[in-house]
């Protein structure tokens, strides 16, 4: 499987979202667009080919089609189905490398911190291990795309999350607990603690690490 690296993801500019709704009989059209698309399955199956690789997108899935490349349906559907939908773009051009060489860099620390500090690298197909919480994030991406902020920055800043908590789950399985998206409910844990003893005057770093019985420089590190 190829795995594809957008090199900035600070120029990364999340373009328009939604949801596709088809029904049996459709195929998808023949296209090669100048943005990316990131696809998450919602119902039923749907084959897209990119250039000479078929890529299915259905349920808790995760299907990425490249800037520049030319995709399309590779059989017309049986049953309704649905995707939701997001184009997007960055000042490079996306890079197409082999599983091989990603490898070198997703099972070594050093090499991640290096190749990833502004930059995204993903499997053209992801199987999702905690679906709702990118279902979740598709809802808000909508809703803000429908009712936008005074700013355009939170719409690009929701997408940009996203991406970076995809690539923490691709990265959990090559680095272990590090990226374990369970880390982020230690985190919503420690904002509820000091909601609940914001006015207590004695209220420390160090009493917070006794409350949820964790050291004090890694709870740092993770709220970082």
């Amino acid at each position: 499987m190829n795995f594809i690296l957008f090199p900035q993801l600070s120029t990364l500019r999340a373009e328009n979202c939604g949801i596709a709704i088809l029904n049996p009989g459709w195929s998808h059209p023949k296209r090669n667009l100048h943005t990316s698309v990131l696809i998450l399955g919602k119902k039923s199956k749907v084959d897209i080919t990119e250039e000479s690789e078929t890529f299915s997108i259905e349920p808790e899935k995760f299907v990425i089609l490249t800037a520049e490349r030319t995709h399309w349906g590779a059989n017309v559907i049986s049953e309704p189905a649905s995707y939701y939908w997001m184009h997007f773009s960055c000042d490079e051009v996306p890079q197409i490398i082999s599983e091989e060489k990603a490898m070198t860099i997703l099972r070594n620390p050093t090499a991640i911190e290096e190749s990833l500090a502004d930059a995204i690298l993903l499997p053209q197909e992801i199987t999702l291990k905690e679906p709702k919480l990118f279902l979740d994030s598709f809802h808000d991406l909508l809703f803000e795309q429908e009712q936008p902020s005074f700013t355009r920055q939170k719409f690009l800043s929701l997408f940009r999350l996203m991406l970076v908590t995809i690539n923490e789950s691709v990265l959990s399985d090559y680095t272990g607990e590090k990226y374990d998206s369970t880390r982020f409910s230690l985190i919503y844990a420690v904002i509820q603690t000091v909601l609940e003893n914001y006015t207590n005057g004695d209220f420390s770093v160090k009493r917070l690490s006794d409350i949820m019985n964790y050291n004090s420089d890694y709870l740092c590190r993770m709220f970082k």
